[in-house]
C-alpha cells in the first residue's frame, strides 16, 4: 500500500513579479517503510513539497494523498529548530505527549526515554536558550518523535 502519494500536485506562489512555479505536475508514490530523499539545488522547491506532504500547504492544484487519508497532518522537522523558548527541554516534549491526550504517568516515561535517545536528558530543565543549536534541534527531533507518527519528515 502506497503511504504518500502525489497526483498532479503543482505548488505556485504569487509575488511582485508575478506567479513563480515552484512545483510542476509531481506524480510521486511512496511505499510504506521507504526511505526517501529528495535532493536540489537551493530554491528548487525541496521545503515546499515537504511542507505539502505534511499538510503545512495546500497544492496549488492536483493532490496529495496520505495513507488513505486527504490532507492528513504529519509532523516535521524544520531546517531552523522549532521549540517553545518559554519552556524547558521537559515541557516541550510535555507539550507534544499533551495534545496527544496521553496520561500524566505515561508522559514522564515517554519524556525521559526519548531525552536519553537524543542524550539530553541531563538537560531536562534547561530551556532552550542555554543549549546549543544541535542540542535544540535534537529537541526538535524528540518533540516529533513524541508524536507517534508512521511518517516523519526532515527538512535537512
Amino acid at each position: 500500500m502506497d503511504s504518500i502519494v502525489l497526483s498532479s500536485a503543482s505548488k505556485s506562489f504569487f509575488s511582485e513579479r508575478g506567479k513563480l512555479n515552484v512545483l510542476n505536475e509531481l506524480n510521486v508514490s511512496i511505499k510504506k517503510n521507504e526511505f526517501v530523499s529528495i535532493i536540489g539545488h537551493s530554491g528548487s522547491g525541496k521545503t515546499t513539497l515537504l511542507k505539502m506532504i505534511s499538510g503545512l500547504e495546500k497544492p496549488s492544484s492536483g493532490e496529495v494523498f496520505l495513507a488513505n487519508a486527504l490532507n492528513k497532518k504529519v509532523p516535521m522537522v524544520f531546517q531552523e529548530h522549532c521549540v517553545f523558548p518559554w519552556l524547558n527541554l521537559k515541557e516541550n516534549v510535555a507539550f507534544v505527549l499533551s495534545q496527544q491526550k496521553i496520561p500524566f504517568k505515561e508522559r514522564e516515561e515517554i519524556i525521559s526515554g526519548l531525552l536519553k535517545v537524543i542524550n539530553l536528558e541531563d538537560f531536562s530543565n534547561e530551556f532552550p536558550s542555554r543549549l546549543s543549536g544541535g542540542m535544540r534541534q535534537r529537541l526538535a527531533i524528540a518533540m516529533v518523535l513524541a508524536s507517534n507518527s508512521d511518517l516523519i519528515l526532515f527538512d535537512e
